[in-house]
């Protein structure tokens, strides 16, 4: 028996390997090992952990109605004297078995009750806590649904002012109301807690059924019934408890002394450090404000809430309106049930919005329903008119004086109840007029219709008349290119080029980035009302929906705009000012100067110096040409038109251009193609919006804003936001304002991929990529419809948690502000003095003045804590711009921006002092001042210490606790992570089963960090700890151990950013990879048919758009269309790897989120030896290439051997480790031997070594030096500076290395560094290796000498090896003929023993 064979276990053979490795040549020659049957076990395993939960699911639903039903036969039981209930029982428990809804683990047993007792629980606590609200006289929306209007009856009642009003009297008719509610639907299957601990009551125990029948059954019934009531008592009194416990555990810092003090002095060295990197790249690309003045952005932010809020109210509108319409058709037979009848009722609509049919008209004709959503549009109309109005009165007397502001007021007044904007597709859509398309009869047909109309008024005639109608329909058409009477085609031509510019005006001027509506304000043209042929060659759009949205969306855009123009143009200063200011202080730069006090030369200087000029004042003969209405709104940037701003100003006002060219077109579309790809993975797949939906808790408890009393149902009417409820004042109110404040639909998945999608809009190609990619939506039934309810769910979700935390952060601060001024002359406005002051609140006010401070302050907190996309700074912008690299970029950048705010926020508020010499601080006394600022600082407390709780110790806790319940030690959580996928590490995983089914282990997890949003901060510093124990398992080198970990935490930090795109890494699969993913599984192989190959390819590209939701039913794997989950679960199949699936696995996943990740070792450990042997062979290659080549010295060979085997040392060394962590999860030795032997092909000497911790370094085979001497025996006119292989030191280096362990643990020596010396420590003296019995082999045929260089090699090889002993000496005997393949050198080595 060979010698390695004495490190296998005592009877292990292997199944015979395909293919013998290199390291087999140390095995008797003919060996062949004998194969072994494996055992296969016909047992089915037993249900998942999941599974288990999902039956669990189930059976909760079911018991409700078991639990309820059972308390009625019991009834009738006692009464009666019957026996129903037992034929209850037996119903429900069999059709739970017949469902297979059965519960057996402790996870399924937990979800069954967490649904059997919560799903009462909860609609009874939310009930009692508006009827508390109420009861204790709170300000609360009115509800919608007959169940809030009872909680709010009941809290306005005696009987609730009496049980209600107070925390103590909400936990007791809170803990009583849900003990009463367990005694309907506990089931009577059911133990009781008392039941599974000898320390609680025996009379809680339930009893046990011994056969009673009629009224004695019925009895017992009710008694265990009365059980669970009375724990259900108890255990909502402990929950009432903690709620109070927790929040003063998590306020306790706030009292401690010194705390506030080193909470400010912490700040303040924040600031200190953000004032030094301000003004850089940091500042421009790492922060949401880029270089602009934050009060300029918060401006700009305003202004896009403003626009963003109108618009979607009247799409709401519309909407109402186009669901009333189509009720009233298909009720109607007066205009036909299809299209006719909804064609003849937009047609009406779009009279009645331009004035030309009575409202009552209107509603008689179409009902009253479709007339109340009509009049709905018109008013939300008129209601911007009178903000026109105002805005009027509001325009500086140096603009407009008062009669002609008057007599434009009155204008806008007589166009209220008919105004709607005119549009025209030439406008809209120019491109369409630029290919010589126009219609020429139409347009010669309204060059005649003009010239009538011209005729009648001005009797010219001829030549003239025909030159003049030209003139203006060609004004008419181009009117803006045209006015100095340019021809049509020059127009034409101005025009194209225009467009090919990108986004620049005509005079080179950048867009702004929100447009006054110029068009709007001018005089509409004298001819069109008369002139149907020349609207038709326009274009005229008379689609009543596009024309409303329209007029909202200008009308809302100009007066926002306005609005925000003119707060900034009252801000700047004369030119003079402006120097005056500038001198005072050289970093202060003034934000706006006034461009009418500027002369020529000012302007230059001021360019040179940083500032540009926004648009031009219109000259004398413009200004003449400008009604009132363009006066009084100014020019493209309103009042700032012509004013001069640093640079950063104005990026912050205008819109970037961009060229059109084919590079950009490229690149737009392949943005587009990530973008679809992103959302039909995300906003498409179920899974992604369960998860969505739990994150969002995480983010809410960062904040402090889980609370007892949070009204969720509340919340999730505002984010409906339904017409119905907007007739409530206060509920319209705080809808409107959510709206305005930019805090909802900020969703930074839906709002990344939109982003991408929009990506080329304004190009022709990729434009038409857009348009025909949204066409094909729409071609495909329900796709579009349910394309646009998922992306409105998934924003939904994120609006619904950011309407919870604005509700949460508005009512502490109330409840902290009305503690700290109750009883004294202070004022709200003192307060926000302060709260500015202090840093608390970013602002005071904001851009339409309008909104109350509590409101812009809980939202702004909001938008600074919570992710929210248009937050996203200019650097995460570009990288999401890169095709090819970055998933959802916009989430890690937005949680380390809010982890960052989250934790200012909390130390201003914990460090909060109110300035003595403040008004606040004069009204309020020292007393109130101590309870004001105690009471704040709680909040920064409670804010910091829920941080610290769900980013750090609930992911922490939820390990433990699973650890705990599976009695996973940490020796074992340690070897799951090190033997999780790559894609794992860092990330916080949670053992849900570890046990031996059928002699095979099972350890199957979840990983918490898919759930957990900021898990994200700590991963980096999890995968660096990781990485360094698991690289102290290969080396004791501590450089390359932290250098392990420095690569793991970057690698982690910027794997949101730098990991290939969803779609990069499926086309890189195929035209990179060579047809594998990234994991290593093939697509196609070399040499398949290319037909099948290519259909492959591009099945596997196209996978990369398949919904998740499809991919539940089928998916694409490895370029082939197979069943997905679902459809195996609901067919019985298994996938490709012998994984079964259920039903209830997946209904669990559904409402927890996570998946149930396997480790099958008993069937994929044999990845770990492939992954090794390929290692192997890579190092081994590259050694026998090395030392093949002409221009290498043996000193060189010797470095590179010494190189290699240090990898291999390493290599083996994570081998070894994997096996010990396969061991400590419970793989036995012969499994760990099967598959690496059988599956992963691993040579029997080599694995043996390796097994029993012994280094097998890179061998100096007989092939190895028959190609390298026989390459320079035929090359002998090159140069072969290795003419002698240094056979002796190498072999000397192989018998150094074979003594190491590769466990660094056990190690007798420092690893091995190359050293002339060779690679063992000074004075290392090597154990001796036992000789080698083997059976006699016959000698291989005599065969040609080597040359003299070649003997004399092996022959100071052969001495070399001498040297080490007797032992040594027989190993070398009997390995000689078969290494140097020559009876003559047999002789060497023999003479090496009489040296001896």
């Amino acid at each position: 028996m060979a010698e390695d064979n004495l490190l296998l276990p005592q009877g292990f053979v292997p199944t015979p390997v395909q293919e013998q490795p290199e390291d087999n040549s140390l095995l008797p020659q003919g060996f062949v090992p004998t194969p072994v049957q494996e055992e296969v076990d016909e047992t089915p395993d037993e249900k998942g952990v999941f599974q288990d939960i999902g039956q669990g699911l189930g059976a909760g639903v079911i018991n409700i109605g078991q639990g309820i039903t059972e308390l009625g036969a019991a009834g009738v039981d006692l009464v009666f004297d019957t026996d129903t209930s037992r034929d209850v029982t037996e119903f429900f428990e069999g059709t739970k078995e017949s469902l297979n809804l059965t519960p057996t683990g402790t996870a399924g047993k937990i979800s069954e009750g967490i649904v059997t007792f919560g799903s009462v629980a909860i609609p009874i606590v939310g009930w009692l806590g508006r009827a508390n609200a109420v009861a204790k006289g709170a300000k609360v929306i009115p509800g919608a649904s007959k169940f809030a209007k009872s909680a709010e009856a009941f809290g306005k009642s005696a009987s609730g002012k009496a049980m209600l009003g107070n925390r103590i009297k909400l936990a007791a008719s809170t803990s009583l109301a849900t003990g009463a509610a367990d005694v309907f639907v506990a089931p009577t299957t059911f133990n009781t807690v008392s039941d599974s601990f000898d320390a609680l009551p025996d009379f809680l125990k339930t009893e046990e059924d011994t056969g009673l029948t009629g009224s004695e059954e019925g009895a017992r019934r009710f008694r265990n019934k009365f059980r669970f009531g009375v724990e259900g008592v108890a255990a909502g009194a402990a929950v009432e408890t903690a709620f109070p416990v927790i929040g003063a555990v998590a306020r306790a810092p706030a009292y401690i002394p010194g705390v506030p003090a080193a909470a400010r002095l912490i700040t303040s060295g924040f600031d200190k450090l953000g004032n030094k990197l301000s003004g850089g790249a940091l500042q421009k690309y790492f922060t949401s404000a880029g270089l602009m003045p934050r009060e300029l952005y918060e401006g700009v932010e305003d202004v896009k809430g403003v626009v963003a809020s109108t618009t979607r109210e009247a799409a709401k509108k519309f909407t109402a309106f186009e669901r009333a319409a189509k009720r009233t058709v298909k009720a109607s037979k007066l205009f036909g049930r299809g299209k006719e009848g909804i064609d003849k009722i937009y047609t009406d609509l779009h009279k009645y919005l331009t004035g030309t049919m009575k409202e009552d008209v209107f509603s008689k004709t179409h009902g009253a329903e479709v007339g109340k959503a009509a009049v709905d549009m018109r008013s939300q109309i008129d209601g911007l008119t009178d903000i026109f109005m105002k805005n009027i009165e509001d325009v500086p007397e140096s603009v407009l004086n008062a009669g002609a502001k008057q007599k434009l007021i009155n204008e806008f007044a007589a166009n209220q109840g008919k105004y709607l904007r005119r549009m025209y597709e030439v406008h809209l859509n120019p491109e369409k007029f630029l290919k010589s398309e126009l219609d020429e009869k139409l347009y010669n047909d309204s060059v005649k219709e003009v010239a009538g109309l011209i005729q009648n008024k001005s009797g010219l005639v001829g030549d003239e008349l025909i030159t003049e109608a030209t003139k203006v329909v060609d004004q008419t058409l181009y009117k803006q290119i045209t006015e100095g009477g340019t021809s049509l085609q020059s127009a034409l031509k101005k025009l194209k080029g225009g467009l090919k510019k990108g986004n620049k005006g005509g005079n080179g001027q950048p867009v702004p980035l929100f447009k006054i509506a110029q068009g709007m304000l001018k005089e509409r043209n004298k001819w069109m009302d008369a002139a149907p042929t020349l609207r038709k060659l326009m274009g005229e759009v008379n689609d009543p929906k596009e024309l409303y949205l329209r007029t909202v969306g200008d009308m809302s855009t100009t007066l926002a705009a306005n609005q925000f123009y003119r707060q900034y143009a009252d801000t700047a200063l004369s030119v003079d000012n402006a120097i005056a200011a500038i001198n005072r202080n050289p970093n202060a730069k003034p934000l706006a100067i006034d461009g009418r006090t500027v002369n020529p030369e000012q302007a230059e200087l001021l360019k040179q110096n940083g500032y540009t000029q926004l648009g031009e004042f219109p000259d004398l003969a413009k200004q003449a040409k400008m009604t009132d209405a363009e006066k009084a709104f100014g020019g493209q940037f309103g009042a700032m038109t012509g004013s001069f701003v640093p640079v950063e100003v104005k990026e912050g006002f205008t819109i970037a251009s961009r060229v059109q060219d084919p590079l950009q077109e490229i690149l737009a579309v392949s943005l587009q193609a990530k973008g679809l790809s992103q959302m039909t993975k995300t906003v498409l797949n179920p899974l992604s919006h369960i998860r969505n939906f739990h994150s969002g808790v995480f983010m809410l408890g960062a904040n402090g804003n889980v609370a007892r009393d949070m009204n969720l149902a509340e919340s999730a009417r505002l984010t409906v936001g339904r017409l119905l409820d907007m007739e409530d004042a206060e509920f319209a109110k705080t809808f409107n304002t959510l709206q305005k404040a930019g805090i909802v639909d900020q969703n930074y998945v839906v709002n990344e991929f939109q982003a991408l999608l929009r990506e080329g809009a304004d190009l022709k190609v990729a434009g038409k990529v857009s348009d025909g990619t949204t066409s094909l939506l729409k071609s495909i039934p329900f796709a579009s419809s349910l394309a646009k309810g998922a992306q409105n769910v998934y924003s939904g979700t994120d609006n619904f948690w950011k309407t919870v935390g604005f509700s949460g952060e508005k009512a502490k601060f109330t409840n902290a502000i009305r503690r700290g001024i109750d009883g004294t002359t202070a004022t709200m406005d003192d307060v926000a003095e302060e709260f500015s002051r202090s840093g608390l609140a970013a602002r005071t006010t904001e851009l339409t003045k309008d909104m109350d401070f509590m409101d812009l302050m809980s939202a702004d907190i909001v938008k600074s804590t919570m992710p929210t996309y248009s937050r996203v700074p200019e650097s995460i912008k570009m990288i999401r711009r890169i095709p090819f690299i970055g998933n959802f970029v916009a989430f890690p950048a937005e949680i380390m921006r809010t982890t960052t705010n989250i934790t200012r926020q909390g130390m201003r508020e914990l460090g909060f002092r109110i300035d003595p010499s403040s008004a606040l601080a004069k009204k309020l006394g020292p007393q109130k001042v101590k309870e004001f600022e105690k009471q704040v600082r709680a909040i920064g407390a409670k804010r910091l210490s829920s941080y610290i709780g769900m980013a750090y110790m609930v992911p922490i806790g939820a390990q433990k606790a699973a650890m705990e319940l599976t009695e996973f030690t940490q020796e074992k959580m340690d070897a799951l992570e090190r033997l999780s996928p790559y894609y794992t590490k860092g990330d916080t995983l949670a053992p849900i089963r570890s046990e031996d089914v059928n002699g095979k282990p099972k350890v199957d997890y979840v990983n918490l960090s898919y759930m957990m949003p900021y898990d994200f901060m700590i991963a980096p510093a999890r995968a660096a700890l990781q990485a360094y124990s698991e690289t102290g398992e290969i080396t004791e080198s501590q450089t390359r151990m932290i250098a392990a970990a420095m690569q793991a935490a970057v690698l982690k930090a910027t794997q949101p950013f730098a990991s290939e795109s969803l779609l990069a890494e499926r086309i890189a699969d195929v035209a990179v990879r060579n047809g594998e993913t990234k994991t290593g599984a093939s697509i196609f192989v070399k040499g398949e048919d290319p037909i099948d190959r290519a259909q492959k390819s591009a099945l596997h590209i196209l996978g990369g758009f398949t919904p998740g939701a499809f991919e539940m039913f089928y998916r694409e794997r490895r370029g082939e269309l197979e069943a997905g989950r679902l459809t195996k679960s609901l067919t019985g199949g298994i996938s490709r790897y012998g994984e079964e699936f259920s039903t209830a696995e997946e209904a669990a996943s559904m409402v927890t989120g996570f998946r149930e990740m396997q480790t099958d070792l008993d069937k994929n450990f044999y990845y770990k030896g492939a992954e090794y042997t390929g290692k192997r062979s890579s190092l081994r290659s590259s050694f026998t290439a090395f030392a093949k080549r002409n221009d290498v010295t043996p000193e060189d060979i010797i470095a590179r051997y010494k190189q290699v085997n240090q990898d291999l040392l390493s290599a083996q060394a994570s081998l070894y480790a994997d096996v010990k962590a396969a061991e400590t999860l419970g793989l036995s030795k012969t499994q760990i031997l099967q598959q690496l032997s059988v599956k992963a092909k691993m040579g029997r000497n080599e694995l043996g070594a390796i097994l029993a911790g012994k280094f097998r370094p890179i061998t100096i085979t007989k092939q190895l030096v028959e190609s390298i001497m026989m390459e320079s025996m035929e090359g002998q006119a090159r140069v072969t500076t290795a003419q002698d292989l240094p056979i002796d030191q190498l072999m000397d280096l192989s018998v150094e290395f074979s003594q190491l362990d590769v466990d660094p643990t056990t190690r007798t020596s420092t690893p091995v560094v190359p050293a002339e010396d060779g690679l063992l420590p000074a004075g290392f003296v090597p154990t001796p290796v036992t000789p080698v019995v083997q059976e006699p082999q016959p000698q291989p045929a005599p065969t040609e000498s080597f040359t003299a260089p070649v003997t004399n090699a092996v022959s100071g090889a052969a001495d070399a090896i001498g040297n080490f002993g007797s032992a040594l000496y027989d190993r070398a005997r009997t390995f000689a003929p078969g290494f140097i393949g020559d009876n003559k050198n047999q002789a060497i080595v023999d003479r090496a023993k009489t040296n001896q």
